[in-house]
């Protein structure tokens, strides 16, 4: 029988983008990843996710300290997205971060030399890869 680790993932930023990864890991009980957690700096975003049955965190610091969590989504606004990647990172967290992932190619540099020097994993959420025009555009390139 195959031992199936289920991730406990952690939303930063609960508005739309989360939203989507909440109907694709929740809604549809995807089984390999778990929403455990939301951090929003909105009072009102915490609300609804507790209507979900999410965890919600009071600072970001929290959710970094839970050590249930083993995977933060990183769903801000594209500024946010270096520091809080890199402080996840720091926390022993591994990170999916949205795209744009940030503002310059520098900044991503520091984000990928931190998931070195912590030794954990950092990707970027590349949701179109499979779609349909994207596999024909690559097809025919």
């Amino acid at each position: 029988m195959e031992n199936k680790t289920i991730h406990k993932l952690a939303i930063i930023g609960f508005g739309g983008m989360a939203h989507h990864h909440k109907t694709e890991l929740h809604d549809k009980k995807f089984d390999r990843v778990q929403i455990h957690g939301i951090y929003d700096i909105n009072p009102a975003k915490l609300e609804e996710a507790k209507t979900y049955g999410f965890k919600t965190y009071s600072s970001k610091e929290e959710l970094f300290a839970d050590p249930e969590t083993d995977m933060v989504l990183v769903a801000t606004t594209n500024e946010a997205h270096k520091s809080l990647a890199i402080e996840a990172l720091a926390a022993g967290k591994n990170v999916i971060c949205e795209k744009p992932v940030t503002i310059s190619s520098a900044e991503l540099e520091e984000i990928m030399d931190a998931a070195k020097k912590y030794g954990k994993v950092f990707t970027v959420d590349q949701n179109r890869r499979t779609n349909k025009d994207f596999v024909l555009m690559k097809r025919t390139v």
